[in-house]
This record gives structure tokens, sequence and C-alpha cells, in this order.
């Protein structure tokens, strides 16, 4: 990962002091220029803490394909949104019977803005089969197909079935749940978990995510590469697109509304220009992130290139909003 910071003023405040008087040294907040290394064909997804400005985590987005949520007494499972996975789901059929994939129904994906409106839902029995759409792969290949069914599961733990659609390599897994990470991610080729940050502390995932339109558009789903939020964590955004960056300041932020939608930020701070044939930035969005200390920063994207202009370098300015 490359990540630059900039140091872009050091300001020296002199205050005149009666006699006796300590004089109290403010420590400004720097303002930091910050690149994520998503690859040119946008293979990473980059794990981020804003106060830190530092990347907490990364893996490969074709590394993991289901995600088992462990919050206590809450059961959800989703599906890699970044690969552009989806979901049909198979009533009245024993697993065994499940060999295609009926047209009759439609694919399902998750909701980008809700962590908890899932294309699988959040209450099974042993009686649903789920076939899953693997996406595609690094290089824009189909990556298959699998089924599933969700056989129990606990407050320690998940297991389903899984095979190919005509019932080779089946196997049962159990995945046991982990308080400290949001969900474990589950690889249903290898049978593996790969590793996840700890809940707490990232607040943006750079990533593609599966993008759903509202309108009656076909596909209403597209793979889009942007920002989702730490949801889950408690992480609120406010959008700004009528103030300059250096204008949005302390005493103003109570005029802000905060909104909690994991695509809150989202992918629309650049557009492609297709008489160019690149991206450019719509450099007069900014961004106001409240972390769960209370504490308030700001973020403008300014690039989407590297220093040798390859694309899936998303880089942003960012600095804290202090009062005073």
């Amino acid at each position: 990962m490359k990540k630059y910071f900039y140091l872009i003023s050091t300001i020296l405040f002199l205050f005149s002091c009666e006699k006796g008087e300590i004089p109290i040294n403010l420590d400004r907040s720097e303002l930091q220029i910050t690149q994520i290394n998503l690859e040119s064909n946008y293979a990473k997804q980059v794990f981020y803490n804003v106060k830190q400005n530092s990347i907490v985590s990364s893996n490969t987005k074709t590394d993991w394909d289901l995600g088992f949520g462990n919050e206590e007494g809450v059961f959800n499972i989703i599906i890699n949104s970044s690969v552009f996975s989806q979901i049909k789901k198979i009533n009245n059929l024993l697993f065994e019977e499940v060999t295609t994939i009926p047209d009759s129904i439609g694919w399902s994906w998750d909701d980008p803005s809700n962590t908890s409106n899932t294309a699988i839902g959040n209450s099974w029995d042993n009686n649903i089969t789920y076939i899953i759409d693997l996406g595609f792969d690094i290089d824009g290949n189909s990556r298959g197909y699998k089924k599933f069914k969700v056989d129990t599961f606990s407050n320690n733990y998940y297991i389903i079935t899984v095979s190919n659609l005509n019932n080779s390599e089946l196997r049962t897994i159990q995945i046991p749940k982990n308080e400290n990470v949001q969900y474990s991610r589950l690889s249903l080729s290898s049978s593996t978990i790969i590793s996840s940050p700890n809940k707490d502390d990232w607040d943006l995932l750079f990533s593609q995510y599966t993008h759903l339109y509202a309108d009656s558009i076909v596909p209403p789903a597209y793979l889009v590469t942007g920002t989702l939020i730490n949801q889950k964590r408690g992480i609120e955004v406010a959008v700004d697109s009528v103030n300059t960056f250096s204008d949005i300041i302390f005493s103003n932020i109570n005029n802000y509304t905060f909104n909690n939608n994991q695509d809150i930020i989202g992918y629309n701070w650049k557009l492609y220009d297709f008489d160019n044939g690149y991206y450019i930035i719509n450099s007069n969005i900014s961004y106001i992130i409240k972390n769960t200390e209370g504490r308030y920063y700001k973020l403008r994207f300014i690039d989407f290139y590297n220093d040798i202009g390859v694309k899936g370098y998303p880089t942003f300015e960012v600095q804290e909003i202090l009062p005073f």
C-alpha cells in the first residue's frame, strides 16, 4: 500500500498573556493526503481507520464467498458483493434434488445500504437450498456456482452443507462465531475462514461492491468501485456539496444531517468521462465522518490514479475538525 502524508501548514499561535498566566499551545490538526491501493483491476479490499489515518488490513476480494454475522443473539449471512455474487432461494426440494438453476426464480443481492437486508435473509430452515453465483474472478471470468443450506446455528457457531450443483464435493462446514470480528468470512472452495480486521479497528472499506438501482433499470444491480462505512460500529457520515473543503469547520457541525447507510459515501465521488476514457473526481463533494468517540473528520477525494496514471488508487485528503 502507498500512503502519503503531506504537512500542509503548521500554525504557531501566540497569546499575549498577563503576568503569571501560562500560555496554551493548541495542537492543530494536520491535513493529510492518503492513497489506497486497490490495484488496477480492483482486486483488493482495504480496511481503513480514519483517526489513525492508517490501513488496518486488506485482502484479495475473491478470498471469500459468505460472511457469517458474529453479533450475540443475531444471525445473518452476507454474500461477497465485491465479486457480484448473487443468490437464488429454492423451496420444497431436497438438497440433492437441486441440480439446475431455475429460470423461474430471480436472482437476489444484498442491500448495499443496510447490512441487515440480505439476499439470504435472517431466518432459515434446512429445507431451503440456496444456489450461489460466485461472481467473477479478478480477470472478469465466471467463478461458477455452488449450493448450500443452513443446517443449524447457535450463539457459538453456524453449520452449513455445501456442494457443487451435481452434488459432488459434498461436505459439512462448521463456522465458529468470533466476537472480535463482524463477519467470519468463508471460502466455499477451500472451506477456510479468512482473516478479518477487528470490528472496532476500522471505519471505512475501500472495495468494489454491488450497487442496487432504485429505478426500473435492467439489470437492477451493477458492480461499482467505492467506499463503504462500518455501519455496525456506528460510523456516521454527512455529505457537503456546497461548502469548500477548507470552509468546513466545527462551528457548522450542527448544520449537517448524519447518515448511517453503509454506502453513504459510495462511488459517485468519481465520474467516468466516456469521451476521453478516464475517471474524473467530483471535487465539490466533501464527507464529514463522525466516529464512535464523537470526533469529526472531513474527507475529500482528489484522484483515482497513482503517480504513473494507473487507475484503482483512490486518493483523498483528510483532516480532523477541531473545536477551535
